[in-house]
C-alpha cells in the first residue's frame, strides 16, 4: 500500500509495515497491548516519516475513520490544512533531535468535513545507534473543551460590545435630549403665550413640532431602555406594592388618550388587599405600554378593558381591547423588536419595540406575559406577576418618578431659557421646574 509523497518523505513501502517492531517488542511488556487497546485516549503508531502503522480503537473514533483505513496514511492526510506548517515543524525538530518529543494542540479533519480539535503528544523512539525507529502519537480529543472557550471568548466580546453600545446610546441620548427638550419647551411656549396668540394655521404647525419631537424622545428612551436591559444594566428595585394603587396611578396616565381617541376605559380594581412584587416604575412603564396600545389599535366608540385577580400565588392583569384584533403569524412575530406588523403603513405611531420592552421587563420581574387575539374581535394581553403579602408591603413613596422629559432638567441654557420663558407666559413662578400640564411626556409605547 502506498501514499503520495508529504513534503519530500518517500511513500510507505510494504517492507516499512513489515520492519516495523510491534508493539510488545517495543514496551517489553505482553500487558502493553491490553492498555493500548482499553485507553481512553487516542494511541497510534507511525514511521519516522509519519505514516500510520497502528492505531488503537479511540484513535480511529477521534478521526472518525477505521482502524484499517488509518493504516498506510500519512498523518497530513487526516490533519487540517491549516496546521501542515506547524505540522512539519514540529515532525523536523524530533526527526533531527532538537526536540525529543511534541506537544501541542492540533486539528483533525473526518471524512464528512467534520474538525476535531486534539491535544497531541508524540515521542520518537531510538534504536540502540540513535537512529529513529518509529513514532508513537497520544491524542487526547478536546472538541468541547475548545468550543467552550471559543464560546466564552464570544460571550466576553459581546458583553464588551453590549456595555459599549449602551455607553454610546446613554451619551447620544443625554446630547439629542438637550436640545430636544428645548425645541418642544419652545414649541410649547408658542402655542400657549397669551401675548402672541397664533392663529389656526399656525397653532396646527406647532403641534406638529410637538407631536414628532414627542415621538423621537420616546423612541430614544425605548432604545436606551431595550439597549440597558439587554446589557444588564436597567436598575431595578422589587418592592411590594398595592395593585390598586399601580393601577390607579397608570390608568390617570392615559385617561386623557382614552377620552381624546372617543374610547370607554373601563377597569375592576382590587380591593386595597391584593399585593404584588415588582418595580413600581418599570410596572407603571408596563401597563402604560399595553394600555396605550389598546388605545391606538382600537376601533371608534371601541373600549379598553382592565381586570385583576390573584390566582395561585400570582396576581394576573387583563388588559383587552375592542380593536382590529391579530391573526396568529402577526402574533408569532409581536415581540420581535422593529416588527410593527404592518402598522407602519398606516397613521398609528410606534417605535416597534415597545412590547419588546414590556416581555424583557417583565422578565427581569420574574414575570410573564401572554396574548390571545381574534381578528376583528381585539386582543387581551395578559401579565402575571408574584403575588406578595400584606405583611411584606414596604413604605411607598409619595414621589412621583417621571421618566425623561423635564423632569430632571439639564443644566444647558437652553433648556433653562425654555422654562423661564414658560413660567413668565403662563404666570406660575415655581423655581426651576415646569408646571405639570406642560411636561413632555418621555415615554410612550410601541
Amino acid at each position: 500500500m502506498s501514499s503520495p509523497h508529504h513534503n519530500g518523505a518517500p511513500p510507505l513501502s510494504a517492507s516499512d509495515l513489515s520492519q516495523a517492531p510491534d508493539i510488545d517488542t517495543l514496551s517489553g511488556d505482553r500487558h502493553y497491548r491490553a492498555m493500548f487497546e482499553a485507553a481512553g485516549v487516542g494511541i497510534a503508531r507511525l514511521t519516522p516519516l509519519g505514516y500510520f502503522i497502528e492505531v488503537n480503537q479511540r484513535f480511529a473514533d477521534i478521526t472518525g475513520r477505521s482502524r484499517d483505513g488509518l493504516i498506510g496514511l500519512h498523518y497530513q492526510d487526516i490533519s487540517h490544512p491549516d496546521d501542515a506548517a506547524g505540522n512539519l515543524a514540529s515532525m523536523e525538530g524530533v526527526l533531527s533531535g532538537r526536540q525529543d518529543r511534541i506537544t501541542r494542540e492540533k486539528r483533525y479533519v473526518r471524512p464528512d468535513g467534520e474538525v476535531v480539535h486534539a491535544m497531541l503528544n508524540s515521542v520518537m523512539l531510538r534504536d540502540g545507534n540513535g537512529r529513529p525507529v518509529q513514532m508513537v502519537s497520544v491524542i487526547e480529543d478536546i472538541t468541547e473543551r475548545v468550543r467552550m472557550q471559543e464560546a466564552l471568548s464570544s460571550a466576553r466580546a459581546a458583553e464588551r460590545a453590549s456595555k459599549a453600545k449602551t455607553e454610546f446610546l446613554s451619551r447620544m441620548s443625554h446630547e439629542l435630549r438637550t436640545p430636544l427638550n428645548a425645541m418642544l419647551g419652545f414649541a410649547q411656549l408658542l402655542r400657549v403665550d397669551p401675548r402672541n396668540p397664533l392663529n389656526e394655521a399656525q397653532r396646527q404647525k406647532v403641534e406638529h413640532i410637538e407631536k414628532a419631537g414627542a415621538h423621537l424622545l420616546a423612541m430614544m428612551t425605548d432604545v436606551l431602555d431595550l439597549s440597558r436591559i439587554e446589557a444588564g444594566s436597567l436598575p431595578m428595585s422589587i418592592e411590594t406594592l398595592a395593585v390598586s394603587k399601580v393601577l390607579e396611578e397608570t390608568l390617570a396616565l392615559v385617561s386623557n388618550q382614552a377620552t381624546e381617541a372617543g374610547l370607554k376605559l373601563v377597569h375592576h380594581l382590587p380591593d386595597e388587599g391584593v399585593f404584588l412584587k415588582a418595580d413600581r416604575v418599570r410596572l407603571r412603564q408596563v401597563l402604560s405600554n399595553l394600555l396605550s396600545n389598546a388605545i391606538k389599535y382600537n376601533r371608534p366608540g371601541g373600549q379598553v378593558m382592565v381586570e385583576t385577580m390573584a390566582l395561585n400565588e400570582q396576581v394576573l392583569i387583563t388588559v383587552s381591547d375592542s380593536g382590529q384584533g391579530m391573526t396568529p403569524e402577526q402574533i408569532s412575530h409581536l415581540f420581535e423588536p422593529f416588527n410593527r406588523l404592518g402598522a407602519e403603513r398606516t397613521a398609528i405611531e410606534g417605535t416597534g419595540i415597545g412590547l419588546v420592552i414590556v416581555k424583557r421587563l417583565l422578565d427581569l420581574m420574574q414575570g410573564r406575559i401572554e396574548v390571545s387575539s381574534t381578528p376583528g374581535s381585539g386582543t387581551s394581553f395578559r401579565v402575571w406577576l408574584p403575588l406578595a403579602r400584606p405583611l411584606a408591603l414596604d413604605a411607598e413613596s409619595s414621589e412621583l418618578v417621571t421618566r425623561s422629559g423635564f423632569g430632571a432638567l439639564d443644566e444647558s441654557g437652553s433648556t433653562q431659557r425654555t422654562v423661564l420663558c414658560l413660567q413668565r407666559a403662563t404666570g406660575h413662578q415655581h423655581g426651576p421646574g415646569l408646571p405639570a400640564r406642560f411636561a413632555v411626556a418621555g415615554h410612550a409605547p410601541g
